[in-house]
């Protein structure tokens, strides 16, 4: 049970994903207005936006590769889950905001888990079996 790079790889970027869908949360938080809350998504939204879609289809084809890694399979689907609520909320015009925001955070919470599993504990335990391996003859 060892750690490949691949797999790695596709945690830290689902990590990314669930970390931008965690961030939209903030601009219903914090008390904008209409212009500030523009002025924020075009300066900071967009390049995230154009950085974000490569990294989840990224993602989605290392865990297709990596299909015996079932959190990220769960994972992958937690982004098309997202990626569906943005069409359905802001092109097709489906679901309210606030629907929309519920939808965001069920899916970012399974990618939250399971990269924090990931990151404390599952990786370190592959690591540590891969290094008791490696000093028995």
């Amino acid at each position: 049970m060892s750690v490949r790079p691949g797999i790695n790889l596709a945690y830290w970027l689902f990590a990314w994903i669930a970390l931008v869908l965690c961030a939209l949360d903030l601009f219903y938080i914090l008390p904008l207005d209409g212009s500030d809350l523009q002025a924020i998504a075009i300066i900071v939204g967009i390049p995230i936006l154009l950085v974000s879609i490569p990294v989840g289809l990224i993602a989605i084809v290392l865990s297709v590769i990596h299909r015996r890694e079932w959190p990220l399979l769960a994972m992958s689907a937690s982004v098309v889950l997202a990626f569906l609520v943005l069409i359905a909320s802001d092109e097709w015009s489906l679901v309210s905001d606030q629907v929309a925001v519920a939808l965001y955070n069920a899916a970012a919470v399974p990618m939250v888990i399971l990269c924090v599993k990931w990151f404390t504990y599952t990786r370190k335990r592959a690591a540590r079996h891969t290094e008791a391996e490696e000093i028995e003859p």
